[in-house]
């Protein structure tokens, strides 16, 4: 059975809950929200990006290695109302699975973390490939914890293959989904690769997937079939893999 987060914002003649804000104030941070995207605008230093979002109707002016993006407000009510009600985050099993849905909480480890105290002497010193190892053990044994984020990069492995390391580091240490990142295309199809290991062959991850979609060119597809489980969700630069709502974690060997 999938795990659902704790129930909040819900009104009581006994509690507040854990509702922060009012309606009202929440409205007031959305519109003036709204606003900044329309007026003020965001850099995107992607050309790719800044394509994606002149397609889909935003604002944008062109400079030397960036642009100038302005997102009118219909654009974005307009993908708040596409978007899905509810997330499945897919775990190795059905019991590590986490459901996300509205006023409902739940907790996640903090991610990409540029240091650590070390257990053992105290000092704080650079993340570790073992730190990820540890972290990612830790969160699978915390049933609070329902998906797990690559807690840093290690700095003790070699810079063109820190990710590498890092996702061996976790798909042996957790069966919860796990989130992170490629760097790179090359380095995304290894973590796939090694993801497919775990689950036991590519066909299986293949068809866990549900979809590969590679932002710079149109999109292959491998459509989910049964009930194989164990797929990952993580982001390369030129690759967003998984669709918004059918994402599944990988597994450990």
């Amino acid at each position: 059975m999938a795990k659902y987060g704790t129930k909040a914002g819900f009104d009581s003649m006994v509690s507040s809950g854990l509702k922060l804000l009012s309606n009202d104030e929440l409205d007031t941070l959305h519109y003036a929200t709204l606003q900044v995207l329309k007026k003020t605008g965001i850099r995107v230093e992607s050309q790719l990006a800044a394509d994606l979002f002149q397609s889909g109707g935003a604002s944008v002016k062109k400079s030397d290695g960036h642009a100038l993006v302005k997102i009118p407000a219909h654009l974005v009510e307009d993908s708040i109302q596409s978007a899905p009600s509810t997330i499945t985050f897919y775990g190795r099993t059905p019991e590590e699975d986490f459901v996300a849905e509205p006023n409902r909480f739940s907790f996640q480890n903090v991610g990409v973390v540029p240091s650590v105290v070390d257990l053992k002497s105290g000092e704080t010193r650079p993340f570790a490939k073992q730190d990820s190892a540890d972290v990612a053990r830790l969160c699978d044994a915390l049933d609070e914890v329902m998906v797990f984020e690559r807690a840093g990069l290690p700095t003790d492995c070699p810079p063109e293959s820190i990710q590498l390391h890092n996702w061996e580091a976790m798909l042996a240490n957790t069966s919860k989904h796990i989130l992170g990142c490629a760097g790179s295309v090359e380095k995304f199809n290894c973590i796939v690769q090694m993801a497919a290991e775990c689950c036991g062959g590519a066909g299986d991850i293949g068809r866990d997937a549900g979809a590969i979609q590679r932002r710079d060119s149109q999109p292959a597809r491998a459509e989910p079939a049964g009930q194989q489980r164990g797929a990952l969700y993580l982001f390369a630069d030129q690759y967003n893999y998984g669709p918004q709502n059918r994402t599944r974690g990988a597994r450990r060997s």
